[in-house]
């Protein structure tokens, strides 16, 4: 299985080709471009509907343009999450990884006591409940507005400085140990797992999920507005009737 693994994350990085610039090279790179990314009101609005069937209907700001910077903000921050360090569970049973434990929410630390994560109560020690697939890998964003996803470290091995067939050589020709086949089968896991989360397709469906759920959360305010303003005029005329009346 050690020449399996080798084999099957050398031609997995061939096939991706990375990614190089005048500065630096990668030998994997996905594309994340926004360009497919569609942010007009008329569709952003059918989509909150479909996903929030009770959204009031009513009239909000929407500039498409301002929209897209801040889409792509959020895109960014959540490459923090540890959702984008996980293999898939498909994956990691094909790649030959145990999902049985693939999160843990509590630890005991002695009888009567246990430790959630996150703790949040001082003296009680934080528990990652990710114990199974995850990876300890490092994202570079390049390219006209950051398109290219590279993966500059994985596993403790700097990646970027390599351009794609020279890391696939060294990999296939590697004598020494230098590329452990437990990293390559990982290595193989991930690329599989990134090639399905990190392309415009998957893109486009994000980025427009998070733009409807803007829509609907400004559609809301906007409601609560036009409530408030609808209770302080009935408010207003039902004093200046009192008014009236005691006159």
């Amino acid at each position: 299985m050690a020449n399996t693994y080798r084999r099957l994350v050398a031609q997995a990085i061939r096939d991706n080709g990375g990614y190089s610039s005048y500065h630096t090279k990668f030998p994997l790179s996905f594309n994340v471009s926004m360009y497919r990314v569609n942010l007009d009101k008329d569709h952003i609005r059918k989509l909150a509907m479909e996903s929030n069937p009770a959204m009031p209907d009513v009239q909000i700001e929407w500039d498409p343009e301002q929209m897209w910077y801040q889409i792509q903000d959020q895109l960014v921050s959540s490459l923090d999450s540890d959702c984008y360090y996980m293999m898939l569970s498909d994956i990691a049973r094909r790649t030959g990884f145990s999902v049985k434990s693939r999160f843990r929410f509590y630890r005991r630390i002695k009888p009567g006591t246990t430790a959630w994560y996150p703790a949040g109560i001082e003296g009680w020690e934080v528990v990652n409940p990710y114990i199974d697939n995850k990876a300890d890998a490092t994202f570079e964003l390049h390219g006209r507005c950051g398109k290219h996803l590279c993966i500059a470290e994985f596993e403790g091995r700097k990646l970027s400085g390599w351009d794609a067939d020279d890391l696939a050589d060294a990999i296939e020709t590697d004598d020494s140990g230098q590329f452990s086949n437990s990293w390559c089968q990982r290595l193989y896991a991930m690329i599989l797992t990134w090639d399905k989360e990190f392309n415009p397709t998957a893109v486009k469906a994000e980025g427009e999920d998070l733009a409807a759920d803007q829509y609907y959360q400004r559609a809301i305010e906007k409601q609560d507005e036009i409530n408030q303003r609808k209770k302080e005029a009935e408010e207003r005329a039902f004093w200046s009737e009192r008014d009236v009346v005691t006159i």
